[in-house]
C-alpha cells in the first residue's frame, strides 16, 4: 500500500526533526570534548610548570593551552 502526500511529508517532516536532533546533540557532544580537552591541558600545563625549577619557569599563555588542547583532540580522535 502506497503511502499518501500528507503521510509521507509527515515521515519526510519527522526525519528531518531526526536528523537535526542528532546534529545539535553532536555539537554539544563536540563542544563537551573540546572543553574537556582544554581543562586537561591546563591542568597537565600547570602541573608541568609547578614541577619545574624557579630558573626554568616561563608565562603560560592561552595559546599554550590551546595547542595542547588541539593536539589531545586530533589524538582522541585518530
Amino acid at each position: 500500500m502506497a503511502l499518501t502526500e500528507e503521510m509521507q511529508g509527515q515521515i519526510d517532516f519527522q526525519k528531518a526533526v531526526e536528523d537535526a536532533r542528532i546534529a545539535a546533540n553532536a555539537m554539544v557532544h563536540a563542544q563537551h570534548q573540546k572543553l574537556e580537552a582544554v581543562r586537561i591541558a591546563q591542568s597537565v600545563i600547570f602541573e608541568n610548570r609547578r614541577v619545574k625549577l624557579a630558573s626554568e619557569v616561563t608565562d603560560v599563555t592561552a595559546s599554550d593551552i590551546t595547542s595542547l588542547a588541539d593536539s589531545l583532540l586530533t589524538f582522541i580522535n585518530s
